[in-house]
């Protein structure tokens, strides 16, 4: 029997937590949460998450969550496919620029389509959960017969 994706929630809004919680949990994830920005990087390490929602509200300093997103994206422990949806309060479009800067992450402001969240995320570790198996094989998605691509 499979596991159940993981799903690392860091956000310091206690509603919104148990709330994502809830639908994480009921859409068929294990969900491990933290409301301090200093674990986040400590349980990505420790425990492999399939996915990271990290609310950039989480600090009052949004350079430290961009700080911390990059580390995360950095970190060799962490697979480079481990989707992270960066969450904000407010439109998302505000935080684009900046959530740019950490690389394949993807940006949810207000209002938080649950729905939505829930289907592209599944895509999302669906995506991640095949390169973690074909890294497992031994293969590599840049390689085409003979041809390696770089990018």
């Amino acid at each position: 029997m499979a596991t159940e994706p993981l799903v690392l929630l860091a956000n310091a809004d206690k509603w919104l937590t148990e709330s994502l919680e809830s639908v994480l949990t009921q859409g068929g994830y294990r969900v491990m949460t933290t409301a301090k920005r200093q674990q986040v990087l400590e349980l990505a390490r420790r425990h492999t998450p399939d996915a990271i929602l990290l609310d950039m509200g989480l600090d009052l300093r949004a350079s430290d969550n961009l700080t911390l997103c990059r580390a995360l994206r950095a970190d060799s422990a962490i697979s480079h496919a481990t989707p992270i949806i960066l969450m904000t309060a407010g439109r998302a479009a505000r935080a684009a620029a900046r959530g740019v800067a950490c690389r394949r992450v993807e940006l949810r402001g207000d209002p938080l389509d649950m729905e939505e969240l829930i289907l592209r995320l599944g895509v999302y570790v669906q995506g991640k959960l095949e390169v973690d198996r074909l890294g497992a094989e031994g293969l590599s998605i840049a390689r085409v017969g003979s041809t390696t691509m770089r990018g």
